[in-house]
Parts: structure tokens; sequence; C-alpha cells
């Protein structure tokens, strides 16, 4: 998966090294291809940008004649301006993290020196002040829209709200964990394309995500998506507070009978509880055209937009 290639702008910057007199920089590394050059992760904070002019200089045919006298050339046009260096280190972080998402698996092979990666590089972005300012203002806002799962810190299935609010009915850490656990190591299960589409017009967050599980070799596949519904309530300016109505399975080939058919699962969490149904929130803590940064307690989530895993 391309992950780098997300970083598109207006124009198309060359990376040059410092007093490399025009020529690309090279070095060692994972490299990210933007527009045939070579922009590689391990070279995030040593590269400037600068953008190529059309200008080319006017040569005049004499024929052995006498040359005329050349008139004033055409001034160049004004370059483009050059990105703001916060805007430029923002660029080369998020660089850095596509890179290194792209081997991850979404989090499932990431070991505990990957997670580290992965966590010091989001401080990064969340530090820049960039991208973080009002994630909920304007129409559309800057976190609607589709997004799709590209890492977590968790297992995969657990982007889903749902799965918040039932940790918090569980009411016991060590046994809701021991049951994701659980869940994740059922032989032959495994998660496909996790995505969440928001909206705040509507007030809702759609979890999507595909399971397919496989009991035997040989046997067909089992697989269905896992589609969750969430009100949502702006509860700060970058919190975002969740109560799940329902959930409901499309594409099963499991049943034909459990297609489409919704649970109401906030009306079962409040009876459970004996009171209100659990209400999760999420702290939207990065947002840009690319790239979503989430945080639900110690849960890490990173979603893409589906224009910026398409558009590359």
């Amino acid at each position: 998966m391309a992950l780098a290639a997300r970083l598109r702008g207006a124009t198309r910057p060359h990376v040059r090294s410092p007093g490399a007199h025009g020529a690309p920089s090279r070095s060692t590394g994972a490299a990210a291809r933007r527009g045939g050059t070579a922009l590689r992760a391990s070279d995030a904070d040593a590269v400037t940008f600068s953008f190529s002019s059309d200008a080319a200089p006017a040569a005049a045919a004499t024929n052995g004649a006498a040359p005329a006298r050349a008139s004033a050339p055409a001034p160049a046009p004004a370059p483009a301006p050059a990105p703001a260096p916060a805007a430029a280190a923002v660029g080369a972080t998020k660089l850095e993290l596509f890179e290194l998402l792209s081997t991850l698996d979404r989090g499932a092979l990431a070991g505990a020196a990957e997670r580290e990666a992965v966590e010091r590089l989001v401080k990064r972005l969340e530090e820049s002040g960039a991208g973080a300012g009002a994630p909920f203002a304007g129409t559309p806002a800057p976190i609607e829209g589709r997004w799709d799962l590209v890492y977590a810190n968790t297992q995969a299935f657990r982007a889903s709200p749902f799965f918040l609010a039932f940790a918090d009915v569980v009411g016991n850490r060590a046994l809701s964990e021991a049951i994701f656990e659980f869940t994740a190591s059922v032989p032959g299960a495994r998660v496909g394309g996790a995505s969440q589409s928001v909206s705040l017009l509507s007030g809702t967050v759609i979890s999507e995500v595909e399971l397919r599980v496989q009991p035997l070799p040989g046997l067909p596949a089992l697989t269905g998506t896992v589609v969750t519904t969430s009100r949502a309530r702006v509860a700060g300016p970058a919190r975002l507070e969740l109560t799940i109505e329902s959930t409901r399975v499309t594409g099963s080939t499991f049943s034909p009978w459990l297609d489409g058919v919704s649970v109401p699962v906030e009306a079962a969490m409040a009876a459970l509880r004996g009171g209100a149904a659990p209400a999760p929130v999420y702290d939207v803590t990065f947002v840009d055209p690319h790239l979503r940064v989430t945080r639900a307690g110690d849960q890490l989530l990173l979603h893409v937009t589906r224009a910026g895993r398409e558009g590359a």
C-alpha cells in the first residue's frame, strides 16, 4: 500500500539537498516516490524544497550577419512560494510515518519498537499544532467524510466504538482485554477493511469492519461486514462523544436471515448497566485532508481519507 503518496499538493515540489546545486538528494532508507523524485523518510530533517521554473533563455539566429540588438529578456515568472518551515516539517513527518505504517498491516505486525516509533511520530504531529485547531469547524468540517483505518495500537476490529462501550459495560479491564484477545485468536479469523463515515450534519459515526472466518482449510469462508451506528455529539473543541445505537451484519455468507438484522445495542447496554448507555469519547488530536489521529483512552487510531488513499 503506497501510503506515502498521499501527501499531494497544488504543486509538486522537487526535493533537493542543501548545497546540492540542483541535483536530487540521494540517501539510504525506504523511499517514497513523488513525481519521479525520491524522497526518503530518513532524509525528513535534511531536505529543503524548491520549485522548478519554466523560464528558458532565448537564442537569436545570425546566419552570418551582424547580430541584431537583442531585446531585453522577458522577466521570469515569480517562483511559487516555498512551504513554511513548519508545514515542511509536518509533511516530512507524515511521509516518515506513512512509510512505517506501510509495513505494519494496520498494527498487526508491530512489535514494541514499531509501536514506540509510531507513537513518537504521532506525538510530533500533535505537538506541531498543525491540523488540530478546529476539527469540527466549517461545512464540511475537516473530520467529516469516509476514513479508512491504517493503524491501531490494539486489535483492528476494536477500531469500532462498539468495543469501547462493551469494555465499559464489562467494567473489568482485565476481563475485557481477555475477551478481546480470545476473539482475536479465533482460528481462521481475519479482519478485512475497517472504515468510519463521519457526518456532523446527521450527527452520526458509522463504523464498518469486514470479517472473514475460515474454520477449517478447504471449507468455505464465512464473511460479513459488521456495521455499527453511533450518535455523535461535539463535546469539546476536539472531542466527540459517541452513543452506540445499533449493530447489524451485512453481506453475510453465514445466514441470509441474519443479514441486515439490527441489534438495539443502546437499549441492551443501558439495561446491563442499570442506567444510561455508555458514551465513549474520541479525542481528535490531528486532522488534515489526508490523516486523522484519534485517541480513545489509551487506544490510538490512525485513519486516512478515501480521497487520500486513491489520490496517489
